[in-house]
């Protein structure tokens, strides 16, 4: 990390710490957790989007923004003696926890000690799982490079089509630093924050200070948590959009919060629900759906009513430059035809009955060692009837997934066995002992964010991160359960959800601390390849050609390229978009074409990547 992301870093810090502590200084704990992730989302689009408009989204208007962002909230912090206000609110924080039995300190020391330890890697480590490297960073890159968010040229249509809160939030950080240290930073605050609202619902629900501190504990210990935590997924951020939305109908229906901030909060949090994820928005809204019921039966018709309509117009108002660049780009405000049509095709190639598909999500949550022959096993108990394990699994359209993967320690299919199973358990547990509606309403909501994603979203390798938001919400109703139980069901698992944690906090494939500390030792420029080190030696030859090749004028780099390719290392070697132009040739949606050869024109170099081989270097004639 160079001297200048350092101090970068502290101007974020410094805006993040001066806005909270304004906020808790006038508004209150309670209201702080939902109001500062809400402007900031709301913010954020709106400089990006404000920015791009104008096509000056350039690192000198974003620095003039944060430095001038800082220095205000400094001079206002100050002036209201906002930093002696936290100080005092931290002292009250430690007060309560010191005061909780040792049993349950332990666990927040527990706590602490993972999320540091992923604080490190998401530093240390660059990006290097596939969604970061084929779209994540490389729409980031673009937009630096085109100095706007409109769409552009490219051959992977998930870098233009997806909603682009958490890219936008990732921007900030490379366009004003040219590295990408901060870029996991995202991710990770987002984590840590839905943490203090895992808490807060726990409250919300009457659980004591030491049965939230579990809570808290099995929803910062969830394996494909700790995973995505460390990287530029953007799961933790769709889920603290939802989270957030349970806590403000809890904190309404309780008389916390008044009908005109839970009207405004809803709207904010649909906006940036919908500006982040499409799943986002979906999950939001089923919290939002118990809160207008709550506000329809409290309040009638005439608030039930704004508030749907302030829930309206924050996806409205979200969703409406991308639906406008869809029109414009493709003739659909969906997306690009050829694209749906692609994906739709895929669907039905693997669609199955909702059945199949929970067990199917089932068995990727349970962490089998790879040295478990499972189905050599369950063709010697299935032999005696006639049958096996792969006829088995072939009637229910399952053998696809023959042989298991196994136990993955990476964050594309982490199995949570703990959050998943006895979750779900904990959340028909809480359904059926409780009489209260407050109760019985989070656990059926919460149990619609499951099956919600049983029905929309077939199980494969990486579908476990879909599943985060519905663990998060379940690990209030477990520690409830556990806590109820008693130690000796407690006591034994706590202890193994921390083991089985540990070694996605240690041993995680692509960012792995032990046994060598590989992360630490490692060149940042090979842990780009962790996941595909095949692609390390042609990638490092390519960028040495431009690099020779480089004078007074940055190259124009034609890159081709398939959709399962690592296409952002190829921007760090070859240090664009500052020192070098990256154009796509191989274009894949409908829209958005431009004249193959008007953009050879233009190239001086060519990458291909098409190719299933490695990529090849030519020179256009």
């Amino acid at each position: 990390m160079s001297y200048a992301t350092f101090l970068w870093l502290m101007v974020f810090v410094t805006v993040g710490l001066s806005a909270l502590g304004l906020s808790i200084r006038f508004l209150g704990f309670s209201k702080s957790l939902v109001v500062v992730p809400v402007a900031w989302g709301i913010s954020i689009w709106l400089l990006t989007e404000g920015l791009s408009f104008t096509h000056s989204l350039t690192p000198k208007a974003i620095s003039v923004f944060w430095l001038i962002s800082a220095a205000v909230l400094v001079i206002v912090a100050a002036r209201f003696q906002v930093f002696q206000y936290l100080v005092k609110e931290i002292r009250a924080c430690w007060h309560t926890f010191h005061n909780l039995p040792f049993s349950y300190r332990l666990l927040g020391y527990a706590i602490t000690t993972i999320w540091l330890i992923t604080l490190i890697l998401a530093i240390v480590s660059p990006p290097n799982n596939w969604d970061s490297m084929t779209y994540h960073l490389p729409r980031v890159m673009n937009w630096v490079q085109n100095g706007s968010v409109e769409y552009y040229a490219t051959g992977n249509g998930r870098q233009v089509v997806q909603p682009p809160l958490s890219s936008y939030a990732t921007l900030q950080s490379i366009i004003t630093t040219r590295q990408d240290y901060l870029v996991n930073l995202v991710q990770w605050v987002a984590g840590v924050w839905c943490l203090v609202v895992v808490g807060a619902i726990a409250k919300q629900l009457k659980a004591s200070n030491g049965v939230a501190m579990l809570a808290v504990f099995f929803a910062a210990t969830i394996p494909i948590g700790i995973a995505e935590s460390t990287t530029t997924q953007n799961e933790w951020l769709m889920s603290l959009w939802v989270l957030l939305m349970a806590y403000l109908w809890l904190s309404y229906n309780s008389g916390r919060f008044t009908f005109r901030l839970v009207a405004l909060a809803s709207g904010g949090l649909i906006f940036c629900a919908a500006a982040t994820k499409q799943q986002s928005l979906a999950f939001t809204t089923v919290f939002l759906a118990v809160l207008l019921v709550t506000v329809l039966f409290r309040q009638g018709f005439w608030r039930f009513l704004v508030m749907a309509t302030t829930g309206v117009i924050g996806a409205s108002l979200a969703l409406a430059p991308q639906f406008i660049r869809n029109y414009l780009s493709f003739g659909s405000v969906l997306s690009d035809p050829v694209m749906l049509e692609i994906m739709t095709d895929q669907r039905a190639g693997i669609s199955r009955s909702i059945p199949a598909d929970l067990v199917v999500h089932a068995l990727f949550n349970v962490p089998v060692p790879h040295f478990i022959p499972v189905e050599q096993l369950g063709n010697i108990l299935l032999g005696p009837f006639g049958q096996s394990t792969r006829s088995v699994f072939s009637s229910w359209g399952l053998d696809r997934y023959l042989p298991f993967p196994g136990l993955q320690v990476h964050e594309d299919s982490a199995a949570s066995p703990i959050t998943f199973f006895l979750g779900l358990v904990a959340l028909i547990w809480l359904l059926w002992k409780y009489r209260d509606a407050v109760r019985r309403t989070y656990a059926a909501a919460s149990l619609t964010l499951y099956f919600a994603v049983f029905v929309v979203v077939s199980a494969n390798i990486g579908s476990n991160r879909y599943l985060l938001t519905a663990m998060l919400m379940s690990s209030v109703p477990l520690a409830i359960w556990l806590h109820a139980l008693g130690s000796r069901v407690l006591v034994p698992v706590t202890v193994a959800t921390a083991i089985y944690a540990s070694v996605f906090v240690l041993f995680l494939e692509y960012r792995p601390i032990l046994p060598n500390f590989e992360v630490f030792t490692t060149s940042r420029e090979d842990l780009y390849f962790k996941a595909r080190p095949e692609l390390l030696a042609a990638y490092q030859g390519f960028a040495d050609t431009v690099n020779a090749q480089r004078s007074g004028t940055p190259p124009t780099i034609g890159l081709f390229q398939g959709y399962d390719d690592w296409e952002y290392p190829l921007w760090v070697l070859s240090e664009a978009p500052w020192g070098a132009k990256i154009v796509h040739l191989g274009v894949l949606q409908s829209g958005l074409r431009i004249s193959l050869d008007e953009r050879l024109d233009r190239i001086d170099v060519l990458f291909d990547s098409f190719s299933t081989g490695p990529p090849t270097t030519t020179l256009p004639e």
